[in-house]
């Protein structure tokens, strides 16, 4: 029997892809936390996330060659991030910004790579900059929001989910954001909506099945959660996901 549901909180900022000149990057952010197994059947931890998100507007660019230039610096940064040369990739987002000084998608993934290198006041400057730039844009409160859950002042990154939620009511990425730090606070059942809503929005996500899964077993619903489970051990790409999800259905009584 599951008794208790606890998320250490992971929030997987979401990825404001270019679009101007018909480039249109696109790939998750993993911010991984890794804790030893637990007894309980559903230990402490969650696992990295993959969650695309929808587009934003074009970023307004500067005329030629200055744009294509600084789309060329937020293209190798982009390419840098998703390997894991976390660094470099800040370089690269530091010259597409200044080239342009108004390219709010280079200041939300230098923001984004900021809070891998656990640089959470640079990473909160930057979201500033993009709600100066634009003062209702979504993915600055949900990237305020991440910063504000990691650092565990969730009631604030609550009311930053909410802004980017209200101002763009299919982001599925701050429904999951929201639902993780609803998790921390051990609302479930806000967490459990939170979760289904961005199934809803997202399907293609596997990791929110996994999320789902763990609040449908916190609150006794042995049968969704297996049901999650199976979805997240057939079809996710994170071996650790897989494994957790077999252990978690076996725990649960089921047949993996």
């Amino acid at each position: 029997m599951i008794r208790k549901f606890l998320f250490v909180l992971i929030l997987a900022a979401a990825v404001l892809a270019g679009c101007a000149s018909g480039a249109n990057p696109t790939a998750p952010d993993n911010y991984p936390a890794t804790q030893p197994p637990a007894t309980q059947a559903i230990p402490p931890t969650v696992p990295p996330t993959e969650t695309p998100v929808p587009q934003p507007e074009a970023t307004a660019l500067p005329p030629e060659p200055t744009a294509d230039l600084a789309l060329e610096a937020y293209q190798r940064g982009f390419q840098l991030q998703e390997d894991g040369q976390i660094d470099q990739a800040i370089a690269a987002f530091d010259d597409a910004i200044q080239l342009n000084p108004n390219y709010i998608d280079a200041f939300y993934r230098r923001g984004v790579s900021k809070i891998d290198n656990g640089d959470y006041e640079g990473a909160l400057a930057d979201f500033a900059v993009i709600l100066t730039l634009d003062a209702n844009s979504p993915f600055g409160f949900n990237g305020r929001g991440i910063v504000n859950g990691i650092q565990g002042n969730f009631e604030e990154a609550i009311q930053d989910f909410n802004q980017a939620i209200n101002l763009n009511p299919d982001y599925a990425e701050a429904y999951a954001n929201r639902g993780i730090v609803y998790g921390n606070i051990n609302n479930i059942e806000a967490a459990l909506a939170d979760f289904s809503k961005a199934i809803e929005l997202h399907p293609e996500n596997i990791s929110n099945y996994y999320y789902r899964a763990l609040a449908y077993a916190s609150l006794g619903q042995t049968e969704l959660a297996i049901a999650d489970f199976r979805k997240v051990l057939n079809e996710s790409e994170n071996e650790e996901q897989r494994t957790k999800a077999q252990e978690f259905i076996t725990a649960l009584g089921g047949v993996p």
